[in-house]
């Protein structure tokens, strides 16, 4: 399983995949920090978190199309711009008015949309880069990037929100 690092273009996707999962992972905590601390409303929060799994969900039949017909690489660099767009635009805009609802929300759904993107996205990049009997491992080795990515962010992000 480990001889997969020593390719060169593997290597460089595990490692943003931890990156990547890291990103995702402190950002969704902080948000949900971020509106329980402003709002105190559980139940805002359940409405911000099924947005963020159905926007992502809705948006799947498109993205499953765009991974199958254009550069898979191309769609992740290009969705994470986009992210990155959309969340200074969110941030600008609660450091600015202040706090509120819409643009939370609005983040949930670019998250949602985002992360389905590279999820569908880069499951098929492997298939580019690796041979198929290689899949197997490659698929492990990628969720254990995944989860650690998650799992750091997981503490890290509730340590820096205070």
């Amino acid at each position: 399983m480990t001889d997969l690092l020593k390719i060169k273009n593997f290597r460089l996707f595990f490692l943003a995949e931890i990156i990547s999962a890291f990103g995702v992972g402190i950002s969704t905590v902080g948000a949900n920090w971020y509106l329980i601390d402003k709002t105190n409303d559980s139940q805002l929060l359940g409405i911000m978190l099924a947005l963020n799994v159905l926007s992502g969900f809705l948006a799947s039949p498109i993205i499953g199309g765009l991974a199958d017909k254009y550069n898979r690489r191309n769609i992740i660099l290009i969705t994470y711009l986009l992210q990155v767009i959309l969340y200074l635009l969110i941030v600008i805009a609660l450091v600015m008015i202040g706090f509120e609802t819409y643009l939370v929300i609005g983040f949930a759904i670019v998250n949602g949309i985002g992360w389905t993107t590279y999820m569908a996205t880069s499951r098929s990049l492997v298939k580019q880069i690796l041979k198929p009997d290689q899949y197997t491992d490659a698929n492990s080795l990628l969720e254990i990037s995944l989860q650690t990515g998650m799992f750091i962010a997981g503490g890290l992000s509730g340590i820096l929100y205070k």
